[in-house]
């Protein structure tokens, strides 16, 4: 299905993903993303649309090769994921959170209910997390963050399959994942619970931020969520976590003294 790191978003690679994936031309994307864009002119992702079915309608004679190739598109699986591409190619030169919500609210909920349309989703904001421009970094880890991380039923979809790939794509380098790691302290524990055990087996390089991300979770009782036992047991098998382990424990037992 999906082979190695996350392709650099509107790269040569990028659109041949996108036809081994879909089996479609990536040059829909770009269609989409030209007409909903009025040509590149338009930069507030408010005002922005990705939508075939919208584009296909518009008659506008600039546009006329791009709307005559969205008309040979007639699956909606593959309109989704033309979608996806396309707010991933606007988020490229308007980076932004308005760009991100449009993307999600636009795409998400769908996409979740296909395993393929849900790892390319995903893929997308990898690659965007990966980007070399911060801007474009930022936007990616703030809608992560705040929207991925944070609603529980989006988390127990993405967290996973995020850390996943972020893993094939930091293979040289895990600041990226040690990031994620960080801030995964509010993520919805059985979103996240498996893959603690794996890396915690497999990773002793991450014990140290995996030990701070349940910390954090036994210390912030609103945000953090944790599971007692299975937390503590993770504790007992981390090579580097013991002063961490220690203070945390304590930490928790005056916590859980005061809501007593």
């Amino acid at each position: 299905m999906f082979e190695g790191a996350a392709p650099q978003i509107g790269s040569r690679a990028w659109y041949v993903e996108f036809e081994r994936v879909f089996g479609e031309s990536g040059e829909f994307a770009r269609a989409l993303w030209v007409l909903a864009s009025d040509g590149g002119r338009e930069h507030d992702a408010h005002s922005v649309v990705m939508s075939t079915r919208r584009a296909r309608a518009r008659r506008v004679d600039d546009f006329v090769a791009e709307r005559s190739l969205l008309d040979e598109v007639d699956c909606e699986r593959v309109e989704l994921a033309i979608e996806v591409a396309a707010w991933a190619l606007f988020h490229q030169d308007n980076p932004s959170y308005a760009t991100q919500m449009n993307m999600r609210l636009g795409c998400w909920r769908e996409c979740m209910e296909d395993e393929v349309l849900t790892r390319y989703y995903i893929r997308q904001l990898v690659a965007q997390v990966s980007s070399d421009v911060e801007e474009i970094a930022q936007s990616a880890w703030y809608v992560i963050g705040v929207d991925f991380f944070e609603c529980s039923s989006d988390a127990r979809v993405f967290f996973a399959p995020f850390l996943s790939m972020l893993f094939e794509h930091d293979r040289a380098d895990l600041e990226r994942s040690r990031k994620a790691l960080r801030w995964s302290s509010y993520v919805t524990w059985d979103a996240k619970a498996a893959s603690y055990r794996e890396l915690v087996s497999s990773s002793p390089e991450l014990h140290d931020v995996i030990a701070h991300a349940l910390a954090d979770g036994y210390i912030s009782p609103f945000t953090g969520s944790i599971d007692d036992a299975e937390a503590l047991a993770l504790f007992e098998e981390m090579s580097a976590a013991g002063g961490v382990r220690a203070e945390t424990a304590a930490l928790f037992s005056r916590r859980r003294a005061a809501f007593e």
